[in-house]
């Protein structure tokens, strides 16, 4: 995601930001139902309850891409997480979501890169959103309900402008660009609270942005009244969010680099548009990633990772599940050290449920353990509910499901517990883990593919010649398949022999 500046005018003096300062804006409760979910609101500086205007639907905007390069690693786990929440409403609550994303594909940046390579701004931004459309379904993120192109929306944006022109909020410069007069919006400052001291006031510049943008000479452009252009960035979001979901948003998404300048700014040119006070009820921002040095990860500080890079090396949900474990307010930091735990507990995981398929197989099972086994289960149900309830907590969510796995593990080895407990905890881990969209049982999670293919021969062949020694009673053989085992587990693969069946945990 790219922050732009809002262009100042040198000639235009304002002294509203010390009113910005002095005034206190307060979080509208919206009307509607109410969801029992408790989100962040950023306006509120407190969590609030997540109220939908319909029942059981909900309005979903996000933020888009400017496609003028790939996407990167930090691009793909603010992605992730916002598909996470998403998954996390339908598949968990059962809400029916209209979702919408935007893409920028016409941008300062784009014309420079169709410069430097000597193509066209439309071969350059098809390319890219080409790149990222095939990059999220490789971290299998689901496309938005509806895709909202700037380049496809001009009419709809210039009479957008014009609105907000014959409403006194726009006004047309000397050069044909037109800005948003920030200054006659008394609610600027919602989001982020902006703190100027009077000597910085006496600089005579402006934080009125641009909503339309003059073209220079050999640039693209569309005709206006107000002379030839584009869109600015920050009008291009409020004028595609509003013509899909009107006056009233209910979830806005987007990084949390882009809650000032560009959602600060998107709210007010809504609510000056929409005559409203509040255009949108919650506005979700995902924390960044950022490198150990503690810089965020982004292509202007030269610092990116690729998307295809980390999956040449990662099954894709092991990145996912890393976005798991992080709240998704929370900042993350890239590591390996990140991926491997991320890895090792999908692992854990996996290891859990053959432990949980090999005890139903295997096992008439008895009821010694059942009643607490039993409470625990009711519990975590629970637990679970309340913490998708605060504001998405999905690392409590694993740290529940972690409990009963360490809880369970140790009687899985004998017989107390009833097959159907078992069976309801299996489900119970498979339905979190579906509402994540991870599949683990399914596919490999480790670093490395091929070694964990040839380790998967060795391990059959050995179960091959165990069960003909068997059949056999030749010891010599057992003694050989012992000792591959002992050797497999002193590289930490550590496989259990059943009776005739072999179970594999890593």
């Amino acid at each position: 995601m790219i922050t732009k500046i809002c262009k100042p005018i040198p000639y235009q003096k304002i002294n509203f930001m010390i009113k910005f300062t002095k005034t206190k804006y307060t979080w509208v409760k919206p009307g509607g139902f109410n969801t029992g979910i408790h989100v962040y609101n950023c306006v509120a500086k407190e969590k609030v309850p997540l109220i939908t205007k319909q029942k059981g639907i909900i309005t979903w905007y996000t933020c888009g891409p400017t496609v003028y390069d790939d996407a990167h690693i930090g691009h793909a786990t603010c992605y992730l997480k916002i598909d996470i929440l998403q998954r996390i409403l339908f598949k968990y609550f059962n809400f029916i979501l209209v979702t919408a994303m935007n893409i920028t594909d016409i941008d300062d940046k784009i014309i420079q890169k169709s410069n430097d390579l000597k193509k066209s701004h439309i071969e350059i931004s098809q390319l890219y959103e080409k790149n990222f459309w095939q990059d999220l379904e490789n971290i299998k993120i689901k496309k938005p309900d509806v895709i909202l192109r700037v380049s496809e929306n001009i009419p709809h944006i210039k009479n957008y402008i014009q609105v907000l022109i014959d409403k006194k909020f726009a006004y047309k410069s000397i050069d044909g660009s037109v800005y948003f007069k920030i200054e006659d919006f008394t609610n600027y400052g919602k989001l982020v609270k902006i703190h100027k001291d009077t000597d910085d006031i006496k600089d005579n510049k402006t934080m009125d942005c641009v909503v339309w943008k003059a073209s220079k000479l050999n640039e693209p452009f569309w005709e206006s009244s107000w002379g030839n252009g584009r869109p600015g960035w920050h009008i291009e979001c409020s004028a595609l969010a509003s013509k899909l979901f009107g006056s009233s948003v209910d979830i806005h998404a987007g990084g949390m680099d882009l809650k000032f300048p560009h959602h600060e700014n998107e709210e007010a040119q809504s609510c000056a548009y929409h005559s409203c006070s509040q255009w949108v009820n919650y506005w979700v921002h995902i924390g960044q990633l950022h490198m150990k040095s503690s810089e965020k990860m982004s292509k202007s500080l030269k610092n990116t990772i690729s998307i295809s890079c980390v999956l040449n090396r990662y099954h894709s949900d092991v990145l996912r599940f890393a976005c798991v474990m992080s709240h998704y307010r929370s900042r993350m930091e890239y590591s390996e050290e990140l991926l491997n735990m991320s890895r090792k507990t999908l692992e854990k995981f996996r290891n859990f449920l053959n432990n949980c398929d090999l005890y139903i197989s295997n096992n008439e099972g008895s009821a010694t353990d059942e009643q607490s086994i039993q409470f625990l289960l009711i519990d975590s149900r629970k637990e679970i509910h309340e913490a998708f309830c605060d504001d998405f907590n999905t690392p409590a969510v694993i740290q529940i499901l972690n409990r009963i796995m360490h809880t369970i593990n140790p009687l899985l080895n004998g017989n107390t517990v009833s097959i159907s407990t078992v069976v309801s905890l299996k489900k119970l881990f498979n339905h979190i883990l579906n509402v994540f969209n991870i599949t683990i049982t399914e596919v490999n999670v480790g670093s490395e593919p091929r070694e964990s293919e040839i380790t998967n021969v060795l391990i059959d062949f050995r179960k091959t010649i165990r069960e003909i020694a068997l059949a056999t009673k030749d010891k010599d053989i057992l003694h050989i398949c012992d000792e591959i085992r002992s050797t497999l587990k002193s590289k930490g693969i550590d496989i259990r022999d059943v009776n005739k069946n072999i179970q594999k945990n890593r």
